[in-house]
């Protein structure tokens, strides 16, 4: 279970990126919350009922997350997400939920600030699965281990000039691969191949400037079926001319315009709400994030 508020931040950031590896700066972002209480609230979701209140984070004066509240729309509380810093170095989370066991989860860094390894305890089958990551003398990630109850998996990276050229998963089973290419210092397509070396999938990223904005447009291509085609095209604009925010993401699937998903911000620049809009232009999500107690 990931948090709310980070999910979002992510999403504006990779939304129009494979999601293989494309970023692999694996090191904590420090806090910058100028306030220290997030609430989110949904105003339109699929069951077309009344808003309220879904979500509310409590930061601590440093920004850290501390506890992190889900509700259903009865104000009943679904999860409870207690965050601890035991030292600096290492970050607890304690997942309750109401009808289930809680999980565990413990994030590790190195004195980079780089996490090196994640473990989740799963209360309801006491089962532990293990991530580490590795990195090389530039500190960047080269490989991680999935350790699970029942196997194994390893993810390698490779890079050439700098770049991130390929990388390689492994498992008992199965032995795949994904390749970047680049043009003018920005990758342009990705490939995915199965163990068989066939090509399975591809990523086309395009970047093209408009009158006020930037746009990248992303096309993946299933070579198993046409079912799968996919396409986004997102449009950037700066805030305060140094965040590069999204604005609007357009996705579409066998050529047909899915939804349209539209980002507002504050003048902090802080996500502060979100709308998903279907092909006939009707909103069918929306979310609007408040943050409180500036400091």
């Amino acid at each position: 279970m990931k948090q709310a508020f980070s999910i979002l931040l992510i999403l504006v950031i990779n939304l129009s990126f494979s999601q293989e590896y494309y970023d692999t700066d694996m090191t904590r972002e420090k806090p910058k919350l100028k306030n220290y209480y997030l609430e989110t609230k949904t105003l339109i979701d699929s069951t077309g009922a009344n808003p309220y209140i879904s979500l509310i984070q409590i930061f601590d004066k440093k920004g850290r997350h501390k506890i992190d509240y889900e509700f259903d729309r009865n104000g009943d509380t679904i999860a409870k997400i207690k965050t601890t810093y035991p030292d600096k170095l290492t970050e607890i989370e304690i997942h309750s939920y109401k009808t289930e066991k809680s999980d565990t989860a413990i994030f590790k860094y190195n004195r980079r600030n780089q996490q090196t390894i994640e473990i989740w305890k799963w209360g309801e089958d006491k089962t532990i699965d293990t991530t580490r990551f590795f990195y090389d003398k530039k500190n960047r990630l080269i490989a991680n281990f999935d350790i699970y109850d029942f196997g194994k998996n390893q993810d390698s990276l490779f890079y050439e000039n700098e770049r991130l050229i390929k990388s390689i998963s492994y498992d008992p089973e199965i032995t795949d691969s994904v390749t970047y290419d680049y043009k003018k210092g920005r990758i342009v397509k990705i490939k995915e191949f199965n163990n068989q070396s066939e090509l399975v999938s591809e990523y086309d990223i395009e970047y093209k400037k408009t009158k006020k904005n930037k746009r990248i447009i992303n096309i993946y291509k299933s070579h198993n079926s046409k079912v799968f085609d996919k396409k986004s095209i997102t449009d950037f604009e700066y805030h305060n001319e140094k965040q590069m925010k999204s604005k609007v993401v357009k996705s579409y699937k066998n050529g047909k315009l899915e939804e349209i998903i539209e980002f507002y911000y504050s003048k902090y620049g802080f996500l502060r709400e979100s709308k998903t809009k279907n092909s006939e232009g009707k909103t069918i999500r929306q979310y609007k994030i408040t943050l409180h107690n500036n400091v």
